[in-house]
């Protein structure tokens, strides 16, 4: 006959198993937001819109561009996914942001992306009021510095415990590539967290790829683009005390969005082209299939918070951009290699590189890689032309392997503009800047323009396989 334990032995009993199996640690999620919408008017400095070409001052605001925040923490991790309606961030702004973070907040890893709204104020140096001045109001990027620090506190102090839901889907016809090979990437990536307690929603991570560009050239009123409406739809979706926050993907090609094959229910017609009506179709379609898409997903139980970064240095190959460091447009510190060929000083003899980074987020059967600047979908989920054109300038380079191929989640999430903005990342083999040109034309295709080097490829490829070496090994 088994004897029953007394209350105090049971009590000890179960205080003992209590140690040795400690409780999982609680997943916890943080979301804020803060105003970045830049003052236009008489006297104020001249907001200068970036994307387009030089002399494009605004005019006025439609709607107002944020940064949004979502913190993760989960045991002893904690990351910050920040998310600009703005052209794109330089890495050292994101160095300051962390060095003012890691006084007030234990930011184990900090992720600063950009939408590359195109209407939106300047904060590269590119746009300014002719090709070779400079488009930053320094004391709008450091009020942008501010916000995303603000953002990042608001959300690691208020964080509760959430469940996730990872899925994937797609949309169909609103993406658009105007550069051969015609390879799109119509991927949504998104990650949905909801209370622990009740269940209620609490915020969507939303990964799609194309340039938030709907509106065009012309327009002169500040706006966060298509992306607005895919949040609003969401948020509509979902109520009070939600947020939803856009990530761009993989927008290299040039990957565009149109609403061409979308119908107005207000007129029956596809809407007008570059309108603030085709935009907001777009970002409802979007918006759209994200809510379908999150609502049939199952629950998810991540175990694990991780993050890997690697520094890089990429040569400054882009006579362009060097001509505008020259004119003191891009303000860039270049770096030199060290006779080991391994590290890099600042400055000096054969100072022609410039320090970026790539990293690399695991969450439970998520991962999520951090890109820095426009990386065309050829590398990302593959296509890149095979064989050569011969009128590619780099006749026989080899073929960087497609990023998603590396990656070991279940869930692979790319965040374009991600720590830095570099231009266009375009595969090596498909580079093509002087004569003769590929497919035969006259003049070359538009993007090479706008990369900062013809090694940007390679060496982003190079670094995800050393931060994923479990499948770039096989």
């Amino acid at each position: 006959m088994v004897t029953p334990l007394k209350p105090l032995a049971l009590a000890l009993f179960l205080a003992l198993a209590t140690a040795l199996c400690p409780a999982e640690p609680p997943f916890l999620a943080g979301v804020a937001k803060r105003l970045i919408t830049p003052e236009v008017g008489e006297g104020k400095p001249t907001v200068w819109l970036a994307g387009y070409g030089a002399g494009r001052a605004a005019t006025g605001v439609h709607d107002d561009l944020f940064a949004r925040a979502l913190v993760l923490k989960l045991g002893e991790t904690t990351v910050a996914f920040v998310t600009l309606d703005l052209i794109g961030f330089f890495h050292p702004e994101v160095v300051q942001i962390r060095a003012t973070l890691a006084a007030q907040c234990p930011i184990s890893h900090l992720i600063v992306a950009s939408t590359h709204n195109h209407e939106g104020p300047d904060t590269l140096g590119l746009w300014g009021e002719h090709p070779l001045s400079s488009g930053v109001n320094p004391a709008y990027n450091a009020l942008v510095r501010q916000k995303v620090c603000e953002a990042v506190l608001e959300a690691a102090q208020t964080l509760k415990p959430v469940r996730v839901r990872f899925t994937q889907s797609a949309t169909k016809g609103i993406t658009t590539d105007s550069r051969p090979p015609k390879v799109l990437d119509e991927g949504l990536y998104l990650m949905h967290f909801e209370h622990a307690d009740s269940g209620k929603p609490f915020a969507t991570f939303v990964n799609w790829s194309a340039h938030p560009e709907v509106l065009g050239s012309r327009n002169t009123l500040v706006t966060a683009d298509f992306c607005k409406y895919v949040v609003d739809r969401l948020e509509r979706e979902f109520g009070a005390g939600y947020t939803a926050l856009y990530f761009t993907g993989s927008i290299g090609g040039l990957l565009g969005a149109s609403g061409r094959s979308l119908t107005d229910p207000a007129t029956g017609k596809p809407p007008p082209n570059a309108t603030f009506r085709e935009a907001e179709l777009v970002g409802e379609e979007v918006g759209r299939v994200a809510i379908e898409a999150v609502r049939s997903a199952p629950l998810s139980q991540p175990n694990s918070l991780s993050f890997k970064v690697k520094e890089i240095y990429v040569p400054l190959t882009n006579a362009w951009y060097w001509a505008g460091r020259v004119a003191g447009v891009v303000d860039r510190k270049l770096y030199a290699p060290n006779p080991d060929g391994k590290t890099f000083s600042e400055e000096g003899v054969g100072a022609r590189f410039v320090r970026s980074e790539v990293s690399v987020v695991t969450l439970g059967e998520a991962q999520f890689l951090m890109v820095p600047g426009e990386i065309y979908p050829e590398l990302t989920n593959g296509g890149i032309q095979a064989p050569q054109d011969p009128g590619a300038d780099f006749q026989g380079a080899p073929l960087e392997p497609p990023l998603r191929s590396l990656m070991t989640g279940k869930f692979k999430f790319v965040l374009g503009l991600a720590n830095d903005e570099l231009g266009y990342i375009i595969p090596k083999s498909q580079w093509d800047s002087a004569p003769p040109y590929t497919y035969g034309r006259e003049k070359p295709l538009y993007g090479e323009i706008n990369s900062a080097s013809y090694e940007l490829a390679p060496i982003v490829a190079d670094a995800f396989k050393e931060l994923l070496p479990a499948e770039s090994d096989k």
